[in-house]
């Protein structure tokens, strides 16, 4: 019920910010299991089917499951309020995350009614629409993915799978099925650092691509009864990311074919900033680099943290960052602070539950971020 309300109240705030949408009332979301946890159900209409030439698919592997399965329009066109929704409602993606997404979507990647492709631009009735999700390079979708490519390196190809990262991602799943998130995180800025001239890290990249990483334990893992904290087998795992075995058994990436694994358990509660914030401090601790924003200088290994004194108003310093919950909440108001000013405020009285939680947390104040500190790396201005 409560996840109802907070969609209605951001339904309400796109209605303001973009006048020709209409809410559409639930149509086939997709019910939760209630009392003994069931499996999802990839049957019937529910079965996989690969994409068409026609479909779109796109740089999240768990939204194209969703469309493979028909719980997403197949074609892979759908309403932000229905992308929400059937994530939340199918793998458990938190209502607080999903209005910040669904308001960065609304202002990035979608068209005035508010319909967005999960993958390329389609021609047609859409004034403008999310072309792979590269087109919101450094405003929604960063370098430094799980398995995707950075732009610059691939050439802008940042919505493929890349093998390397996905080999060394399943390579950190351990003999219980759980994947060190935190490790493979940590390896994945280290690469963006020595490869990549132009990697940019500002702090919505840094909060996203780091998001990312925890969603992949947090709601692509089964969450049976038997294994409460989730786990993957190596199957699971490859078919959530659209591999399968070649001639030779080696898995092979075959690009949109993301499924649902078999016999696959929705996380029995929805996965929110409650159970980010702690594994953001335990990443903190084991690699503060990867917690301070930042960017190469357009030679590989140049990369300059940015002064956070100046970057917040003195409100968060080096020495402070890592102190209390003070990670924590600057994480969580740089995602307040990066919503578009058109639904922001709307957003975030949907997605209140984060504001509570940085009042409970007593976070310091932080009014806004110096951006013309971005200014000086050429990743951010994509000089190349």
């Amino acid at each position: 019920m409560k996840s109802t309300l907070l969609l209605s109240f951001l339904s309400i705030s796109l209605a303001s910010a973009f006048p020709s949408f209409k809410f559409i009332p639930e149509k086939s979301i997709p019910a939760l299991p209630t009392g003994e946890l069931s499996p999802i159900d990839v049957s019937g209409s529910h079965a996989f089917r690969p994409p068409s030439v026609q479909d779109q698919r796109g740089p999240c592997p768990a939204l194209n499951a969703l469309a493979n399965h028909g719980y997403l329009p197949r074609n892979g066109i759908a309403r932000v309020d229905e992308l929400l929704e059937v994530s939340r409602a199918v793998l458990g993606f938190g209502i607080d995350f999903g209005c910040v997404a669904g308001s960065l979507t609304a202002a990035y990647a979608s068209d005035e009614g508010l319909m967005t492709s999960i993958g390329g631009p389609v021609r047609g009735s859409f004034t403008f629409c999310v072309p792979r999700l590269s087109g919101t390079h450094n405003q929604f979708e960063s370098d430094s993915s799980p398995t995707r490519g950075d732009s610059y390196l691939y050439h802008g190809d940042n919505y493929q799978a890349q093998e390397p990262y996905f080999e060394s991602l399943a390579a950190k799943r351990n003999a219980s099925g759980v994947i060190d998130f935190i490790s493979h995180r940590i390896e994945r800025y280290d690469d963006s650092v020595s490869k990549n001239p132009y990697f940019f890290y500002g702090p919505i990249d840094m909060v996203i691509s780091t998001l990312v990483h925890l969603f992949i334990q947090g709601i692509m893992a089964s969450f049976p009864a038997s294994h409460p904290g989730g786990f993957f087998t190596a199957d699971g795992l490859q078919t959530f990311f659209g591999f399968y075995p070649d001639t030779s058994g080696q898995p092979s990436y075959r690009p949109g074919y993301e499924r649902i694994p078999d016999d696959w358990y929705r996380r029995p509660t929805d996965y929110t900033h409650v159970d980010a914030a702690p594994h953001l401090e335990a990443l903190g601790m084991a690699a503060p680099r990867t917690m301070i924003p930042g960017g190469n200088m357009g030679t590989v290994n140049s990369f300059e943290p940015m002064d956070l004194t100046a970057l917040t108003g003195g409100v968060y310093t080096e020495d402070t960052l890592f102190q209390g919950k003070n990670l924590r909440c600057f994480c969580f108001q740089v995602m307040q602070l990066a919503t578009p000013e058109q639904v922001g405020a709307a957003a975030f009285l949907a997605g209140g539950s984060i504001a509570d939680a940085l009042e409970e947390w007593m976070c310091p104040e932080l009014k806004g971020l110096n951006e013309t500190m971005y200014e000086k790396y050429p990743g951010y201005k994509k000089v190349y």
